[in-house]
């Protein structure tokens, strides 16, 4: 009977221990999980901030060059808006992933996610605010400026020559206000087409059409004035503040998360360690109750059990007979053993050492399975945190790096492959560009190589690929990537201190841009990519598509501005050198007229003559 109560109380201490410890795994699956859900709500978070600095950055080439465009006067719609609506898409979309995903608990981080939606309307408002603005002012032949032109076309048809110089000094101080954007260039156009409407008073049609010309110039500049004239003044100053401000609280729950981030793994390890501790109390508690119910005969095992109670562990006990008492000895040894080997385990764990071997004497043990279990759920997450850090680090060092202005186009393709290659180890890359601004599946249309990272020159006889012609081509022509493990023989060779070899893998994935392919990224490498790694190459094409686009576009509109520059000085000089024949004609026939009159006067002479002969 004593034996059955005996074994009983032990099945109860051991579900106990067992209890505990598959409460520690439960509390530790669910501390990992929570986890877990905070890296992919930071990773939003550092998402959303990239797309509000690409939201600054097209915004600001829109205010620039875009309002220029002429599809955007007659459609509304521009590559620039385009850009923009995307961004704000996605942008709202990881909103609502982070307020989705029930991170954010707090009253102040709540208050910021409101501050952030309630920005990215006001956003949208301004945004349809100064897009009207510049609609209404327009540009060349569109909107008031071209209802400018078409006035001063009519004044140039009905002015007199005497007046030229006053219409050209207007259009100079025209054009100074749209280079210069400041108010006292309107006061000298006043001052100038005043004279002239005083000077012309007798002309009704020309007067009308001056007033005309003045008064859209003054509608103009009050617009341009609204927009704001430069970016601290107008709407323009009010959707950077709008901008700072949504930046500001993305920045202030990037801060708040990765705070919670570290607090919840610092909880883990001391929830970790405390249970254990725990579970070597209770078994002590216990060990002890059963102590003092046993005879004296069994003071050696009472003295071990207090030297256990003190916090230590004693001397392995001689078992000498195998009777209840040497049975208990021989199983208080072993427990000592186990209980020795999961404190140094917990303590391993709790130090970060999470790649220390449990003792194969023990591993069978339901404690052991439960330390071990809980130390690969450990490695698990931690090898989760290492990829997630290695992917946002990635990212942050990629979008410090493509914020450098000073490069051109190839050198920053060049930038570009030289991160992405180093930063995955990878050996050989790629970057192929459609020559066309259209869609790249459109007729004879080729891929021309932008950059290159330690690929043999014998690889680029030919520096353009047709639409479909070898696996880039291919990967253009269906907008899909392309994942080569068995590369074919001959495809490439990667160099290295032993020699060429082929590679072990070669991924090949398309550059889209507003749901076109425009190009492809191309890597190899003598090691298999993992998927993690895979994931980040095509979240960096993302961006990569998005900047080289960006750029392209930049390049080509400086371009057309530098043409219209230069076209403008020859306009200009052409003016001059008409102006100056003017002046030479004007005085060829004053000079014309003083000769007349000095033949004139002879002939009244010699007819005056003639009758005084006569009489």
């Amino acid at each position: 009977m004593k034996l059955n109560s005996f074994k009983a109380k032990l099945l109860w201490l051991f579900i106990s221990v067992l209890s505990l410890s598959l409460f520690s795994i439960i509390y530790s699956l669910f501390v990992f999980s929570k986890s877990s859900n905070i890296e992919e709500v930071k990773t939003k978070v550092v998402q959303s901030q990239t797309l509000v600095k690409s939201l600054e950055n097209d915004l600001n080439l829109f205010f620039s060059d875009g309002y220029k465009v002429v599809d955007f006067h007659k459609s509304g719609k521009s590559n620039y808006l385009l850009r923009i609506d995307s961004s704000e898409a996605k942008l709202a979309l990881h909103l609502k992933a982070i307020v989705a995903s029930e991170i954010l608990d707090s009253e102040e981080a709540l208050r910021q996610v409101d501050n952030i939606e309630s920005n990215l309307e006001e956003f949208l408002d301004l945004k349809s605010s100064i897009l009207s603005l510049y609609k209404e002012r327009g540009f060349k032949d569109y909107g008031l400026e071209g209802e400018l032109r078409a006035v001063i076309k009519e004044v140039e048809k009905r002015i007199g020559p005497e007046f030229l110089s006053s219409v050209l000094m207007l259009r100079r101080h025209e054009k100074d206000f749209f280079l210069r954007k400041s108010k006292k260039y309107l006061k000298k156009f006043n001052r100038v087409i005043e004279q002239l409407i005083a000077q012309s008073s007798n002309n009704i049609v020309l007067v009308k059409q001056l007033k005309l010309y003045q008064k859209h110039f003054k509608e103009i500049v009050d617009l341009e004035e609204s927009i704001g004239f430069t970016s601290n003044d107008g709407v323009k100053s009010e959707l950077i503040i709008n901008q700072e401000n949504i930046q500001k609280d993305l920045n202030s729950i990037a801060e708040a998360l990765f705070l919670e981030s570290n607090e919840y793994g610092k909880s883990s390890i001391r929830f970790t360690v405390l249970f254990f501790v725990l579970q070597l109390l209770i078994g002590i508690i216990i060990s002890l109750k059963f102590a003092n119910r046993i005879s004296k005969s069994t003071s050696e095992i009472r003295d071990s059990m207090l030297v256990v109670s003190e916090g230590s562990f004693p001397e392995k006990m001689e078992v000498i007979s195998h009777d209840e008492i040497g049975q208990i000895k021989e199983y208080f040894n072993r427990l000592v053993e186990r209980l020795k080997e999961a404190v140094n385990f917990a303590r391993a764990l709790g130090e970060g050492d999470l790649e220390k071997e449990y003792n194969p004497e023990f591993s069978e043990d339901v404690i052991a399975v439960s330390i071990v279990e809980l130390q690969r759920q450990l490695n698990l997450a931690n090898k989760e945190q290492q990829i997630i850090n290695w992917t946002n680090q990635g990212l942050a060092e990629f979008n410090a790096m493509i914020q450098n202005d000073a490069l051109d186009f190839e050198q920053l393709g060049d930038s570009i492959l030289s991160f992405v290659i180093e930063y995955l180890k990878a050996n050989q890359g790629a970057i192929y560009l459609s020559e066309d601004e259209g869609e790249i599946d459109k007729k004879n249309v080729r891929l021309r190589r932008l950059s290159t990272y330690a690929y043999d020159k014998k690889k680029f006889v030919e520096d353009h690929i047709q639409i479909g012609q070898g696996l880039a081509g291919q990967c253009a022509k269906e907008g899909l990537p392309i994942n080569l493990k068995d590369v074919p023989e001959g495809y490439i060779h990667l160099t290295s201190g032993l020699g060429d070899a082929p590679p072990s893998q070669v991924y090949i994935t398309p550059l889209i841009e507003q749901d076109q392919v425009f190009g492809v990224f191309e890597i190899a490498g003598f090691d298999q990519f993992e998927k993690y790694q895979i994931d980040f190459i095509e979240k960096l094409t993302e961006i990569i598509a998005n900047v080289l686009s960006s750029k392209k576009m930049a390049i080509f509109t400086n371009s057309l501005l530098t043409e219209t520059r230069e076209k403008a000085e020859i306009m200009m000089q052409q003016e001059e050198e008409l102006k100056q024949t003017n002046e030479e004609i004007q005085a060829t026939r004053e000079d014309l007229e003083r000769q007349s009159e000095e033949l004139k006067r002879e002939n009244q002479d010699l007819k005056a003559k003639l009758r005084k002969y006569e009489a």
